[in-house]
C-alpha cells in the first residue's frame, strides 16, 4: 500500500468531520471531539481547528443551540 501523503490523510479527517455533522445535526464540539479522538486518535485541539475551518468556509455553521450542522440543510 502506498504512504499516503499530509494532504490526504487532512482531506479524510476533514470530510469525517463533515459526515459526523451530516448525520448528527445540532451535535456540539465536545462530543464531535470525542468521536474523532476514537475513531482517529486526533486531538481535541485539532478537531477545533479543523472545525473552525470549515465554519470560516461556509460548509458548517454553528445553530441558536451552539451545535453544529451543515450550511445546505437549511
Amino acid at each position: 500500500m502506498p504512504p499516503r501523503d499530509g494532504a490526504a490523510v487532512r482531506r479524510e479527517r476533514i470530510q469525517r468531520i463533515i459526515s459526523i455533522v451530516k448525520k448528527r445535526p445540532g451535535l456540539h464540539i465536545r462530543k464531535i471531539q470525542t468521536q474523532m479522538a476514537l475513531q482517529t486518535g486526533l486531538t481535541a485541539k485539532r478537531v477545533a481547528q479543523y472545525t473552525e475551518e470549515l465554519v470560516l468556509g461556509g460548509v458548517i455553521k454553528v445553530d441558536s443551540n451552539g451545535g453544529f450542522r451543515l450550511v445546505d440543510d437549511e
